[in-house]
């Protein structure tokens, strides 16, 4: 197990990095394949995975890599180890915001799963006929 972070995540946490996005191109070079594998296994639709991937990088990148800056090379576990585990509570996160948390079923007609089914369903019809033109 590794007892030091790599050392593209050295440089994008670096306090003095001079150029951030160029810091954070090269975290993406070398970790976007795993984070992709992650937001398609949780969204197999290409559309909705792209959108899970989109959610994950941006918070990853939320309040100047919060979330990065959280991990501890203790030698418990590796860096994409750690990283996939972000990336699933990310894409839980984006499940959540689209389509709201599970909730017990109401005393009586259908269970929980019905609604939950019918619930999603229900958001990805009207996502899809929304033109974003007409919103004001």
């Amino acid at each position: 197990m590794a007892d030091s972070p790599p050392p593209e995540l050295v440089r994008l946490l670096e306090p003095t990095a001079s150029d951030r996005e160029s810091a954070w191109e090269a975290f993406l070079a070398v970790h976007y394949r795993l984070l992709l594998h992650v937001a398609r296994s949780f969204a197999k639709e290409h559309d909705a995975a792209m959108d899970a991937f989109a959610w994950m990088l941006e918070g990853l990148r939320a309040d100047d890599f919060h979330r990065l800056r959280a991990f501890s090379a203790d030698g418990r576990s590796e860096f994409t180890t750690w990283l996939v585990v972000v990336g699933r509570r990310l894409c839980l996160d984006w499940y959540r915001a689209k389509y709201g948390r599970d909730r017990p079923s109401a005393a009586g007609t259908t269970t929980a799963g019905e609604e939950r089914g019918v619930r999603r369903r229900l958001v990805d019809l009207v996502g899809d006929s929304v033109d974003t033109a007409d919103l004001p």
